[in-house]
């Protein structure tokens, strides 16, 4: 794997360090500023051929949710209507 080095200043060390803290307290870890550094730099490079596929999932599961939702509908009415004290009418949508 290739290896660099930069120079940063202390300026940027502690604005880095910040979001480095920040990260640590919200996922309970304990990254150091070179281990954030190399995480957020290998998300960044991953997240081009990531977002397409969970923007098509994402879409797919919208479409999907709908569906599933008017099917049960209909599945509840139907069992509705097969009881004797409930009549409802087959053509009804709301």
């Amino acid at each position: 794997m290739p290896k660099f080095e930069i120079d940063l200043t202390e300026a940027a060390v502690a604005g880095l360090q910040v979001s480095v803290d920040d990260f640590n307290v919200a996922t309970g870890r304990s990254l150091t500023l070179e281990e954030w550094i190399i995480l957020s730099l290998t998300s960044k490079a991953i997240e081009r051929e990531i977002l397409p596929s969970s923007e098509r999932i994402k879409k797919e599961a919208d479409a999907e949710v709908p569906r599933r939702i008017d099917a049960r509908r209909r599945e509840l009415i139907g069992a509705l209507g097969k009881c004797s004290a409930v009549r409802v009418p087959p053509d009804r949508t709301d």
